[in-house]
C-alpha cells in the first residue's frame, strides 16, 4: 500500500482541470477564494465544502455532479486503489 501522505491528492479532479485547461488560479476566481485556499484544498490540508465541489464540477462542465461527486472528490482526496 502506498503511503497516503506522499500520494498526490485529487488526481481525477486535477486531470479534469488539465483536460479543460483550467488552473488553480481559475478555480480561485470562480470560487472567490485565494489561490492559497485552493492549494490547501487540493493538498488535503483543508476540506472542500459541498457548494465548492458542486461549483467546481459545474465550471468543468461535468454533468450529473450528484452522481460523480465522489469520483472527483474522494474521501481525504485519495483515489481508491
Amino acid at each position: 500500500m502506498k503511503n497516503q501522505y506522499h500520494q498526490k491528492r485529487y488526481r481525477r479532479l486535477r486531470g479534469a482541470m488539465v483536460a479543460a485547461g483550467i488552473g488553480q488560479a481559475d478555480l480561485a476566481d470562480i470560487l472567490h477564494m485565494s489561490p492559497t485556499s485552493i492549494s490547501n484544498r487540493l493538498r488535503g490540508y483543508q476540506d472542500w465544502r459541498s457548494g465548492e465541489m458542486y461549483s467546481v464540477l459545474s465550471y468543468l462542465g461535468i454533468s450529473k455532479p450528484e452522481v460523480v461527486l465522489g469520483y472527483y472528490f474522494p474521501p481525504d482526496g485519495i483515489d481508491p486503489e
